[in-house]
């Protein structure tokens, strides 16, 4: 049967403990399979002045109060709990019945207490020790303690779910504990997370959501942490506006990208978290272009079949068709010279060049332009071209002037080519 015995000694300064524990057996006669026999154990308890120190431990300044927890594997326990006293250093507190054999021992500091029917309750454990050691029957054992203020394990739990959406949080809570399980009051804790970019956590445990992904925050005191796993959920879905556009060869579209959770509130997505892609890796037909949740795509060759555009954050995309239907005409094409002279037997380039209304050179494919004279036949000037360089060669003098045209789209450029006089020789 467990005895408790709680003696009460008057309270004054603070710390704590030395602690020698002296076991005493009594009792006699001849071992038997089950042992009744009983010991004392005695405890006392040296409370020396404030900020001393038991081996390398140092004895809380606030610590108020020491109880000593005994048991053994049979279902035996006893408590002895006493006040940091007024005017002596050393408590002697006794608790009788202890079975012999192998008892466990836990000392804890205390913080606070509370009088309960004239017996101590005590709370906020600041340091603790535990020991294992035996009792025998007529002799006596000296166990000494050295109490420590560090935890053996931290737990830590949320406040919510630990998967959040981006832009999410979630409010962390580190508690520390003895090998026992209880609690133990600690200055404070220090929280880290291994992956920061995806969920970041401030010095009070608040997990905040940046990108998809995973992490896990811990919560440290010395050496000792305790560790939770934080899951960044990929948005519900993503949509593309305009969802369909035709951009003709030559031309360029915006897109713009936004991400939802499943009850379609739009998400904060870090500009950095957004990838976009297309149907052709190459993009032959389609240039692909992007910062942010905003595209630029461009057609610089038309395409016979329409072009998926994809935003993706996470493991969530978006998609967007693009077409490429209808000519590209420039508002101005110039070639140069726009006059020259090619006596028979001679030849000349010319070279060619795609204006906007606003006078901005354009980017044309070199498929995108064709050159043609005057003559179909080319009777008189031999014409062959590459993109927007073509060469003009007389191979026999004509009357009149030859035009020659560069085209793209609809829009022409002209330049006007003579044959008049013969090359040396001929």
């Amino acid at each position: 049967m467990g005895h408790f015995c709680h003696c009460r000694v008057s309270p004054l300064l603070l710390c704590v403990l030395p602690l020698v524990v002296a076991l005493s057996g009594c009792g006699g006669g001849t071992t038997v399979a089950t042992d009744s026999r009983t010991g004392s154990v005695v405890v006392q308890i040296n409370w020396p002045p404030p900020a001393a120190t038991v081996g390398t431990a140092a004895i809380p300044a606030n610590a108020t109060c020491v109880q000593l927890a005994l048991s053994n594997g049979s279902g035996w326990s006893a408590k002895l709990a006493a006040l940091r006293p007024q005017s002596t250093t050393t408590s002697l507190l006794t608790i009788p019945g202890v079975p012999v054999g192998s008892v466990h021992l836990h000392v804890g500091a205390y913080r606070d207490y509370t009088n309960v029917n004239q017996n101590l309750v005590v709370s906020n454990l600041l340091a603790w020790a535990v020991k294992d050691v035996t009792v025998v029957a007529d002799s006596s054992l000296t166990v000494g303690f050295t109490l420590s203020g560090d935890p053996y394990r931290v737990g830590v739990t949320a406040a919510g779910s630990t998967t959040l959406d981006l832009g999410g949080q979630v409010q962390l809570t580190a508690t520390a504990y003895d090998s026992e399980d209880n609690v133990l009051l600690v200055p404070q804790f220090t929280w880290s997370s291994t992956a920061p970019l995806m969920a970041e956590v401030d010095g009070m445990g608040l997990v905040s959501a940046f990108r998809p992904g995973s992490s896990t925050v811990r919560a440290s005191v010395g050496t000792v942490s305790g560790e939770i796993g934080i899951a960044v959920a990929s948005p519900h879905h993503i949509v593309i506006t305009p969802s369909t556009v035709n951009v003709p060869y030559g031309t360029s579209a915006t897109l713009q990208a936004k991400a939802y959770n499943a009850a379609g509130v739009e998400l904060p997505v870090q500009e950095d978290s957004w990838a976009w892609s297309t149907s052709e890796p190459t993009q032959p037909h389609v240039e692909l272009t992007y910062v942010g949740n905003t595209a630029t795509v461009r057609t610089n060759m038309p395409s016979q079949v329409p072009i998926t555009v994809y935003a993706t954050v996470g493991t969530t995309q978006g998609t967007a068709t693009v077409t490429t239907f209808g000519a590209f005409s420039p508002a101005q094409i110039v070639v140069t010279p726009s006059t020259v002279n090619v006596p028979y037997g001679t030849s000349a380039t010319l070279q060619a060049k795609a204006y906007n209304a606003a006078g901005l050179e354009l980017p044309v494919p070199e498929d995108g332009w064709t050159w043609t004279t005057s003559e179909p036949t080319q009777l008189h000037v031999e014409l062959t071209y590459v993109g927007n360089t073509a060469t003009v060669r007389t191979n026999i003098p004509s009357q009149v002037p030859i035009t020659v045209y560069a085209t793209v789209g609809t829009t022409q450029g002209t330049a006007t080519v003579t044959t008049f006089g013969v090359t040396g020789g001929l």
